[in-house]
């Protein structure tokens, strides 16, 4: 039977059974926080996205009827810095994707206002043709504008 003693450290710290004795502290640590916080910050520079001109877009048609959908069906923007005017990207790369009429050469949405799309673009609506939607039927382009600048720059946005 334990001494139920103030002096003795088995009788103060809850028996022979328990971890603690009189000479000995409990430290709080989290085992192995260190390689998951490491390895988390090596999947992020390894995923995040690098400078160049890579972005593309792929359409589910460029001829649209009553009551369709124009979808971008995959697609990747560009991650883009030097631009002047324009937005640099930061982190991740955003576009502004513009619906216009077929050879048109002014950058402006058919629907009223560009559509802003981030880095992967899967299955994306970027606007439905009237009487469901507000674009009429017709022959339509997109055009990437990575700047976010509202024109059309050479070497720098693609349709």
């Amino acid at each position: 039977m334990a001494d139920h003693h103030p002096s003795n450290p088995l009788a103060t710290s809850g028996g022979r059974d328990s971890a603690y004795t009189g000479s000995m502290k409990r430290r709080r640590s989290v085992p192995g926080w260190h390689g998951a916080v490491g390895a988390l910050l090596a999947a992020t520079v390894a995923l995040s996205p690098i400078p160049g001109h890579a972005g593309f877009l792929w359409l589910n048609s460029n001829s649209f009827g009553p009551n369709q959908s124009i979808i971008v069906e995959t697609g990747q923007v560009s991650y883009i810095t030097g631009c002047a005017p324009g937005i640099d990207d930061f982190l991740y790369p955003w576009a502004d994707v513009y619906i216009v009429p077929a050879g048109a050469g002014a950058l402006t949405d058919v629907s009223g206002s560009p559509n802003t799309l981030q880095y992967l673009i899967i299955d994306e609506v970027i606007g439905n043709t009237a009487p469901g939607g507000n674009i009429p039927s017709g022959q339509y382009a997109v055009v990437m504008d990575e700047c976010q600048d509202g024109q059309y720059d050479p070497g720098v946005d693609y349709y």
